[in-house]
């Protein structure tokens, strides 16, 4: 399989590839082990779930051009998340197989740490942690769906998953 649809938010589908790209980048940028972050039946049904809701919250920006704007990334916290990756694929032969077969360029890798750090500064402002200095800015939450906020977003947007799609299947992408 080269690919599937997995869940569409808001009219937009999105793909296995995309949720796994965004998966594993999140977790490095999280500063995670990248076995966690790598596709597997083990960890699936969560990050379809995870992947949801942070689209569900980019969707709203998406539609926002105003919040959109406002939640633009520090792009020193970009720029480190991609030498952790680029370290970690230097060290981890499972990870540099993912990302040469996914065929990665730095301009999609650029782009989805960016759509994930504009999820986390909103989700932030949401919780309204923001206003709190922590000893580690760059630190990670992960969405609560049961949080007031997200559950009146969710409620707000259409979204659907395509069959089976909390069914783990691997995906095998063309070689060059």
């Amino acid at each position: 399989m080269l690919d599937r649809l997995i869940v569409e938010i808001s009219g937009k589908s999105y793909s296995q590839k995309q949720l796994e790209v965004y998966v594993l980048l999140r977790t490095i940028a999280m500063g995670e082990g990248v076995k966690r972050g790598l596709p597997s039946a083990e960890t699936w049904a969560e990050h379809v779930e995870n992947f949801k809701n942070d689209m569900i919250v980019y969707t709203q920006l998406e539609n926002d051009q105003q919040k959109l704007d406002s939640f633009v990334p520090d792009f020193k916290n970009v720029a480190t998340a991609e030498k952790a990756l680029v370290s970690a694929q230097a060290k981890d032969p499972a990870l540099d197989a993912f990302i040469r077969q996914r065929q990665l360029t730095e301009a999609e890798i650029s782009r989805i740490l960016t759509i994930l750090f504009r999820v986390e500064a909103y989700t932030k402002n949401r919780l309204q942690l923001s206003a709190l200095k922590t000893n580690e800015e760059s630190s990670f939450i992960s969405i609560d769906p049961k949080t007031d906020w997200f559950v009146a977003l969710s409620k707000a947007t259409s979204y659907r998953y395509y069959a089976h799609a909390k069914d783990y299947k691997t995906l095998t992408p063309f070689r060059s």
